[in-house]
């Protein structure tokens, strides 16, 4: 997958899928983010970040989503070293949730 041109599937009819105004939104910020040395994101944010689920309308599939943000907080984690990332492991949050924090 490249950061630069992704494609999510949408979501199956009745399933749980992400706003896809905000992931797209969310994308762009990323890929401009590694443009710049050093990137203007911290790999935080992408672990971080939580989109509005919607079961109407248009949606992206959960996982395809998850899988890019992964991947873009690797890069990110790469472009910066480990120094910038938030200590602790992040705890899985409710089905469809993204992540979820502990301390807040």
């Amino acid at each position: 997958m490249e950061l630069g041109s992704v494609n999510f599937r949408e979501s199956r009819s009745g399933a749980e899928g992400y706003d896809p105004d905000e992931v797209d939104a969310f994308v762009l910020e990323v890929v401009q983010a590694l443009r710049q040395d050093p990137p203007t994101m911290a790999p935080w944010e992408v672990r971080d970040k939580v989109f509005t689920i919607s079961r109407r309308h248009r949606r992206y599939d959960e996982h395809d989503v998850d899988d890019f943000l992964d991947l873009a907080e690797r890069r990110l984690r790469e472009a910066h070293g480990q120094e910038l990332d938030v200590p602790g492991p992040a705890v899985p949050a409710q089905p469809g949730r993204r992540w979820w924090w502990p301390w807040g």
